[in-house]
């Protein structure tokens, strides 16, 4: 503010200012709400591992990481047993000198091995 100025604009500018800080209080209050839980829990524990000395800190990031290591290989034995399909045996033609004219055919290779064009 320059000292020329009336009280009423010298009021205004502080008005103004003071509107400014709220803004961008209300603005970082705001990404801290929207922040994604795991970004919050890592950030939370950011300080902690800083303040310990390097063998500390390479035993907590060995155990984290084991820890998520172990997870995330449950986590695709999971997604690998929701994806599987499952489909019915087929009973197919199959030419050969055993007793039988039809066999049981359990694997795709199966169906095109025995598969003889019929």
């Amino acid at each position: 503010m320059k000292p020329q100025d009336s009280p009423a604009s010298q009021l205004m500018a502080f008005i103004l200012a003071e509107n400014d800080a709220e803004k961008k209080a209300n603005t970082q209050s705001s990404k801290i709400d929207k922040q994604d839980p795991v970004d919050a829990f890592l950030c939370g524990i950011e300080v902690t591992l800083k303040s310990f000395d390097p063998v500390l800190l390479n035993e907590a990031k060995g155990k984290i990481f084991g820890i998520v290591q172990e997870l995330g290989l449950k986590q695709l034995n999971i997604n690998a047993r929701n994806k599987r399909t499952f489909f019915t045996p087929i009973p197919a033609y199959k030419p050969s000198s055993e007793n039988s004219t039809t066999s049981t055919i359990t694997t795709a290779r199966d169906y095109v091995t025995h598969f003889d064009g019929y």
